[in-house]
């Protein structure tokens, strides 16, 4: 699952960055025609409000909204003394003319639920391999609460450190197969050219096609289309064949991206409900009796294989001890 934040600076030439609140009550939300979109979504009448205490409703409002037309944040109503302060006194900066005229905004894509199973020392199904932070999953279950991410990388940094401390005294990990790696190199290098395609290009159509299918609202239509359209782009990164190193690389990261979007279209077709985060528009409701449970992926013989673990709702007998 992924934390969609509603207001990302788009406007196109500029950086993009999350602009996030308190906004001064004179900025406004608008399309092209000067309509207050606030007013008309009728989510919350004060902007910093709106992205504080409904931020995923807002999200996925204004997603829709962006989908037909423009959407604007206006501050050409904020008075000098304004824009001395957090988070306008950033927007003095640029040159862009932020104070005369409005720009674009965009809901994104700002954090990801996800991640690799470990144990709660950071431990992963393979050996010596550790994971904390962001990488990890379930500290945050269908949606992350504001502030929990720098609270779980202290918290798991802390932990998973001691761990790999701990293991490194006590086990022999073993030297890592340096030779068995750069013969594997070398095996791909000598292949013959394959297709025409750039790395750089495929990359570009899965963002945009993870964007489409499992950006901030999903259906069953568009993720299957997602899914028959992830197919051909798979078979057109198989076909290259790098010939250096850095361009092997870039292939293998285009696999891996491949991999992830695919877990994250057959997990959201199973999933028939929304919770948290995570918004189907064909199931717009949260289902406890279906779907109080985890998704689980493994990879096995290079098949994608999806499991689900039920959520104890209510956790028993955990002895809590020092950090």
């Amino acid at each position: 699952m992924k934390k969609i934040f509603p207001l990302v600076l788009a406007e196109p030439g500029l950086s993009t960055f999350m602009l996030f609140p308190p906004y001064p009550e004179e900025a406004r939300l608008i399309n092209h025609r000067q309509e207050d979109l606030l007013e008309r979504l009728a989510i919350d009448k004060n902007l910093s409000q709106a992205v504080i205490t409904h931020r995923d409703r807002f999200s996925f409002a204004l997603y829709e909204v962006s989908e037909k037309e423009d959407v604007y944040l206006d501050l050409t109503r904020v008075p000098e003394e304004k824009w001395n302060h957090y988070p306008l006194n950033l927007l003095r900066k640029s040159r862009f003319p932020f104070r005369e005229r409005p720009f674009l905004v965009l809901p994104a894509v700002h954090f990801f639920m996800g991640g690799v199973e470990t144990d709660d020392e950071g431990r992963t199904s393979l050996e010596g391999l550790f994971a904390a932070g962001e990488v990890a999953w379930g500290a945050h279950g269908a949606n992350r609460l504001g502030g929990n991410a720098l609270t779980e990388c202290a918290v798991m940094g802390m932990r998973t450190g001691r761990a790999v401390a701990h293991d490194a005294r006590l086990k022999d990990l073993g030297k890592v197969p340096v030779s068995k790696w750069e013969k594997r190199v070398r095996d791909h290098l000598k292949r013959k050219a394959g297709g025409l395609d750039s790395s750089r290009d495929l990359l570009r159509k899965l963002k945009s096609l993870a964007w489409r299918t499992v950006g901030p609202i999903r259906d069953e239509r568009t993720m299957t289309e997602g899914l028959s359209e992830l197919a051909l782009l798979e078979e057109r990164i198989a076909t290259l064949r790098p010939t250096t190193i850095p361009e092997l690389l870039r292939k293998r990261e285009l696999e891996n991206v491949a991999l992830l979007l695919r877990a994250l279209l057959m997990g959201s077709l199973a999933r028939t409900e929304s919770r948290g985060s995570f918004y189907r528009k064909d199931f717009p409701h949260q289902d406890d009796a279906h779907w109080l449970k985890t998704t689980s992926y493994r990879l096995k013989e290079g098949k994608l294989l999806l499991t689900h673990h039920p959520v104890n709702e209510r956790a028993e007998g955990l002895e809590f001890g020092p950090l």
